[in-house]
């Protein structure tokens, strides 16, 4: 769940600093949650209103909800590709 709940945050980062290196264009991030995540909901009810209220229509998130099937099929083969810090080492972006 915590490393769920990391993705979760370092894809909502990522889209932060490229919205700020591409000022111009539209950023399009990719949240994975699950209706039964209390760290989720948080993110969605009090971290997301505010990014998206300063960005606008330069950061587009598409929602995608695990507990659906094709939910879980599409973050089980995106798993691979997502960056992980080894346990216990500090993210360097």
């Amino acid at each position: 769940m915590r490393r769920f709940v990391f993705i979760l945050v370092l894809a909502c980062a990522l889209a932060l600093n490229l919205s700020s290196i591409v000022a111009a264009s539209t950023v399009r991030a990719l949240l994975f949650y699950s209706p039964r995540c209390s760290h989720c909901h948080v993110v969605i009810t009090e971290h997301l209103p505010p990014v998206q209220q300063r960005f606008g229509d330069q950061l587009q998130i598409l929602m995608m909800n695990v507990d659906q099937p094709q939910g879980a099929r599409f973050i089980v083969r995106q798993l691979p590709h997502m960056p992980s810090p080894k346990r216990g080492a500090a993210f360097q972006p």
